[in-house]
């Protein structure tokens, strides 16, 4: 989270306009218990609140405190919400969930893409919550799928399908 106030100016400053293009930008890490600390406040909770119900925490907690409120909140980058994937890609990994939704192509791509002899045999495994979501890489293209966090992306190759049309490509030659 960075919070941005309005940082104090000489007259020269004011006069010249530069007081409404200066702010004090200070970031901070929403830590473990869902928590920031911020300077002369003490711990403010953000866990569990929008963008909305935050910034009026952040308020009453300066007020309480006799500070000036003026402020803006803006989220730097999200920690805790991710998505992984894994299986037949290039590279297993962690992504992250940002204020742009996370299409399930792009958590693929940020893997490496997907890794399979025949593309015919790839199926994608979406474990959300205790429920598995199957699509046939073939219909990867005309799915929209948004993930959510805490999604694991499987992708899965059916290699004994795989081998048999091999043997039977192999038996036509």
């Amino acid at each position: 989270i960075v919070l941005a106030t309005v940082q104090a100016a000489t007259s020269i400053e004011e006069l010249s306009g530069l007081l409404a293009a200066q702010n004090r930008r200070q970031g901070y890490t929403v830590q473990d218990d869902g928590a920031i600390a911020v300077p002369d406040v003490g711990r403010v909770q953000m866990v569990g609140l929008d963008l909305e119900e935050a910034e009026a925490a952040v308020f009453q907690a300066l007020v309480e405190n006799q500070l000036d409120p003026t402020f803006s909140i803006e989220v730097a980058e999200f920690n805790s919400k991710r998505v992984t994937v894994g299986g037949a890609v290039v590279q297993s990994t962690v992504v992250p969930i940002t204020l742009t939704p996370l299409k399930l192509q792009e958590a693929l791509a940020a893997a490496g893409g997907v890794v399979a002899a025949d593309p015919d045999f790839v199926t994608i495994r979406l474990y959300r919550e205790g429920d598995v979501y199957q699509i046939p890489l073939s219909g990867l293209a005309n799915s929209d799928v948004t993930l959510q966090a805490g999604d694991n992306v499987v992708v899965e190759t059916d290699v004994l399908a795989s081998n048999e049309v091999e043997l039977r490509r192999s038996s036509l030659d």
